[in-house]
């Protein structure tokens, strides 16, 4: 499901991080925390569960990664960007997704480029350290149509899953 325009923190009471009201903060979860927190310790259950190989997080940036607005804070200009956890099963697949979806690319403007490391507490962090598999986080820019987003979304996915051998077809436009 994509949402144009949501909130994405959760309130929390007075005296408490703020960031404990964002998913993208909560990880490794707590099944007695605040509301995100119990819902980071689900998904991680459940990736433990099913005993998942690869984690994809998907994410819209403020703004471009490398036509940042210089009041920007950082963490708002991620867009165009797959952010990969250190680990040998996430930097085997960096190259070939990097190629594979900016060779189908002719604005410049557009390439993505990799970075090293997702933001501590969040989900591909923490697939990536305590799971030790292939984790990311792509992360597209808001700026753009809505379609265009989901379409690299379902490109890096599609990538991703051929690239492990658990997708047989280019089944994405």
């Amino acid at each position: 499901m994509a949402v144009e325009s949501y909130e994405r923190r959760m309130p929390v009471p007075n005296g408490n991080d703020i960031e404990k009201g964002n998913l993208n903060r909560c990880y490794p979860g707590d099944p007695d925390g605040l509301p995100m927190e119990k819902l980071a310790y689900e998904i991680e259950k459940l990736a433990k569960e099913y005993k998942i190989t690869v984690f994809i997080d998907l994410h819209e940036a403020k703004y471009f990664h490398l036509n940042m607005p210089e009041e920007s804070d950082w963490d708002k200009a991620l867009g165009q960007t797959i952010i990969y956890y250190p680990n040998m099963a996430s930097v085997e697949l960096i190259i070939p997704m990097l190629d594979e979806i900016n060779n189908d690319i002719s604005n410049t403007d557009y390439l993505f480029s990799a970075l090293e490391m997702p933001i501590p507490n969040s989900a591909a962090w923490w697939a990536g350290k305590y799971l030790d598999i292939a984790a990311f986080t792509l992360e597209t820019t808001r700026t753009m149509e809505l379609n265009q987003r989901i379409n690299w979304h379902l490109r890096f996915i599609d990538i991703i899953l051929r690239n492990l051998g658990m997708w047989s077809s280019a089944a994405v436009p």
